[in-house]
């Protein structure tokens, strides 16, 4: 038989076996050859394989479904990882969102009451201005200096016959024209405008 008679009829009896070989291993194995090829494929490193002498390509074929369910795998990973991000993502917004209202509840608060307050004082001023056109020039201007010179505290009650503004004792006769509140008298140490206070 020449080498080309050989070549042929091995192409031809394998050819005639191929469509019943997967067959005749599953049979003859008891179905083993099929955990020894995971087995197989389970040991081989990562990377890219090449199957030869791989009969109808078991192997080969077993070692793509590998790589692919490690591929979803990872892809399964990659997607669990999005959606915990996303979540996240969401419960930060919705925080933030949370924030935001409080925030304008806030301000709004404020600028409400900075109003009030603008108001209140716009209405003190006017006040003040009606009672200091009502108040003789020279007696305003003494009640300015007072009011700078005294840190703001220019009226002191007068009890016990004590000025309360500098604690120093009243003259009698002065203490009687307190009492009357027929004008203005002031306290002879600290100057300060002096009004009558029960002593009960």
């Amino acid at each position: 038989m020449s080498q080309l008679q050989k070549k042929e009829y091995v192409r031809s009896m394998f050819a005639g076996i191929s469509r019943r070989y997967d067959l005749l291993n599953h049979l003859l194995s008891l179905e083993k050859d099929k955990q020894w090829r995971r087995f197989a494929v389970s040991k081989l490193p990562p990377g890219h394989i090449i199957d030869i002498c791989s009969g109808t390509g078991d192997v080969a074929i077993e070692a793509a479904k590998k790589k692919k369910t490690e591929q979803e795998d990872a892809l399964l990973v990659v997607l669990e990882k999005a959606e915990e991000i996303k979540k996240e993502l969401t419960a930060k917004e919705q925080k933030a969102k949370e924030e935001e209202k409080k925030f304008s509840v806030e301000e709004s608060r404020i600028k409400a009451d900075f109003t009030k307050v603008e108001n209140e004082l716009n209405k003190l001023l006017k006040d003040r201005d009606e009672h200091c056109a009502r108040i003789g020039k020279d007696l305003l201007k003494r009640y300015t200096q007072l009011f700078e010179s005294k840190n703001g505290l220019v009226v002191a009650a007068v009890k016990n016959g004590n000025c309360l503004g500098c604690h120093m004792n009243i003259p009698p006769q002065t203490l009687t024209e307190v009492r009357k509140n027929s004008k203005i008298i002031q306290c002879f140490n600290c100057s300060r405008i002096l009004y009558w206070k029960d002593a009960s």
